[in-house]
């Protein structure tokens, strides 16, 4: 009788040894498992640290971009080879930080932000507004008074000019908005806008 006893109180203790290994791998998988959902999780939040870092110093950028073509006299477009080149090097540099942002969110915003910023490029740079870019001249005009001093001339650099005009520029592969509108229900226009609700109604074709 003491044998079977000594024999199932080595069986039980087997058991319970194995129960008690098997409960610490558990415990060591549950740790693990919430060790790494942390770790996922503070990956994430510095993904969006570092993505609204680089969304704000690229917006900065493009804003300072702007500012650099403005003359400091009259605020229109400055003729100044050094202020393109420091303008065409921060779009280069905003659009290097940009292409760091990866969250979707953020890029869409980061999207509609810039969309913003181009469009005041664009009127800036707009012939109706600095007619004499009409000129290939604009860019590369003999100056006299530098002339006359002996002073190197300094017209436009070329590559400036690209960087500046391309990011001014509608891009073919760029997605239009409006095109989401699929129908246009002057019914959804205040009568108080008589004029353009009459249009949207009966068109560009009315007499």
């Amino acid at each position: 009788m003491g044998r079977v006893w000594r024999l199932l109180r080595g069986v039980l203790s087997t058991l319970i040894s194995v129960l008690g290994f098997i409960g610490i791998i558990a415990t060591i998988k549950t740790q693990s498992d919430t060790i790494s959902t942390q770790l996922s999780g503070i990956a994430q939040e510095k993904e969006i640290r570092d993505d609204e870092v680089y969304s704000k110093q690229s917006l900065e950028c493009l804003n300072e971009a702007l500012d650099k073509l403005k003359s400091p006299l009259d605020g229109k477009l400055y003729r100044s080879r050094l202020a393109w080149l420091e303008s065409a090097r921060l779009i280069v540099t905003a659009q290097d930080l940009a292409g760091r942002i990866k969250s979707d969110s953020m890029q869409h915003t980061y999207k509609a932000a810039e969309k913003v910023i181009r469009s005041k490029f664009s009127t800036m740079l707009n012939p109706d507004n600095s007619p004499e870019t009409m000129q290939p001249s604009y860019f590369y005009h003999m100056d006299w008074d530098r002339w006359i001093t002996g002073q190197r001339q300094e017209p436009i650099h070329e590559t400036s000019a690209y960087v500046i005009y391309k990011f001014a520029s509608w891009q073919s592969d760029t997605v239009d908005e409006l095109d989401s509108v699929e129908k246009v229900d002057f019914k959804n226009i205040s009568e108080r806008y008589f004029g353009a609700r009459h249009f949207l109604e009966n068109g560009k074709d009315q007499k």
